[in-house]
C-alpha cells in the first residue's frame, strides 16, 4: 500500500490552523496599510498648500461658489450675472443658489462677501441688480462704513454703494469681507464692484 509522506503542521487541523494564520496576516496588512493611508492624509491637512479660494469652499466652508480659476479675486469693471454665472465670492449664510429657471441668487439678512482687488487704488462702488417683490432696504457694509438704499417699488432696482478707498483697509491681493443686509428676501440678478 502506498501512502503519501504528511507535511509536518499541515495534517487534519493544520491546514485549518494555516489558513487562519494567512487570513490573520491579511488583515493585518489592510489594517497597517489603511494606517499609513490615514497618518499620509493627515500630514497632506497638516501641510498643505491649497489656494484661499479651496480653502473657504472646501474647508472653512465660508463661501458659496467656487471657481478654481478665479481664487477670490473680482475684476473692477465687470458685472458678475447670478442669473447665469455663480460668483465665488458670496458667502455661504443666507445666500440660496438660482432656481432652474434662472431667476438670480436669493439672499436674506446678512450676508458676507469676500473677494481680493489686484489693486485698491481711489474708490469702488459696489452695483448691484436686484429684484425685489416688495417695498424694503437693503444695507451695505464696508469696513466701519454703513450705507443703506431704500427699495421703494417692487421689481427689478439698480442699487450703488459707494467704496470710499479709506474704508476697504486694502492692500492689494488682501481678502476683503463685506456685508450686504436685506429687511426682505431679493433676488440679485448681477453684482460687480465697479469704479
Amino acid at each position: 500500500m502506498n501512502s503519501l509522506p504528511m507535511i509536518s503542521g499541515f495534517s487534519g487541523g493544520g491546514i485549518r490552523t494555516a489558513f487562519n494564520f494567512i487570513a490573520l496576516l491579511l488583515a493585518f496588512s489592510v489594517i497597517v496599510f489603511l494606517a499609513v493611508y490615514y497618518f499620509y492624509v493627515l500630514s497632506l491637512y497638516r501641510d498643505r498648500n491649497v489656494s484661499e479660494a479651496y480653502e473657504d469652499y472646501f474647508i472653512h466652508r465660508k463661501i458659496r461658489f467656487w471657481n478654481r480659476y478665479q481664487n477670490l479675486y473680482v475684476i473692477p469693471g465687470r458685472i458678475y450675472s447670478t442669473v447665469s454665472e455663480r460668483p465665488s465670492f458670496f458667502g455661504r449664510e443666507n445666500v440660496t443658489p438660482p432656481e432652474k429657471d434662472s431667476s438670480g441668487l436669493e439672499i436674506r439678512d446678512l450676508v458676507p462677501l469676500r473677494f481680493k482687488l489686484y489693486s485698491c487704488s481711489g474708490s469702488y462702488s459696489l452695483k448691484l441688480r436686484v429684484f425685489n417683490d416688495r417695498p424694503g432696504r437693503l444695507g451695505f457694509q464696508a469696513g466701519k462704513q454703513f450705507y443703506d438704499a431704500v427699495l421703494e417699488i417692487p421689481g427689478v432696482n439698480e442699487v450703488l454703494f459707494p467704496v470710499p478707498a479709506e474704508e476697504m483697509f486694502c492692500v492689494p491681493g488682501d481678502t476683503l469681507e463685506m456685508f450686504l443686509r436685506t429687511q426682505h428676501p431679493v433676488k440679485v440678478l448681477s453684482v460687480g464692484v465697479v469704479k
